[in-house]
């Protein structure tokens, strides 16, 4: 039967004890990115939404004016909201709609407007031109 120094013992528990210490410090890396990736994606999920239904948006794909968008505020709406009181699943949430007045000259040269997202025109009319706008609401949706 072999012998060991206790030189020998005592070098392999401390190699031992190095590689134990070195595969926790690996999990406390991806424990700590882990929290940071949750708490992050809580945090920029509700930022993009936000931000996904502002006015700015609208007045960047619609090309109208600041003060041509109507947006309805959603903060009032809450009651379908899981832990507002009662407590617990309430079986709707809000759909945003949007809808547009459209305007534009027609081939003959006289202002026509469109009340349905550009699908049928109609002549202007209206004694002051009809100026495009956009007018986000919000509806609720049981499930």
């Amino acid at each position: 039967m072999p012998t060991h120094d206790i030189d020998d013992v005592c070098d392999k528990l401390d190699r031992l004890e190095k590689a134990v210490e070195s595969n926790t410090e690996g999990r406390k890396w991806v424990i700590f990115w882990w929290f940071l990736f949750v708490f992050g994606w809580a945090i920029v999920s509700g930022v993009f939404s936000s931000i996904w239904q502002s006015k700015t948006r609208y007045v960047i794909q619609y090309r109208v004016g600041y003060d041509q968008v109507l947006k309805e505020d959603v903060i009032g709406k809450h009651d379908c909201r899981f832990l507002t009181a009662p407590i617990g699943e309430k079986w709707c949430h809000y759909d945003v709609e949007v809808s547009t007045v459209r305007t534009n000259i027609s081939t003959e040269g006289k202002p026509i407007v469109s009340y349905d997202e550009g699908k049928t025109w109609t002549l202007d009319s209206t004694t002051t031109p009809t100026k495009p706008s956009v007018h986000v609401s919000w509806i609720r949706v049981e499930e």
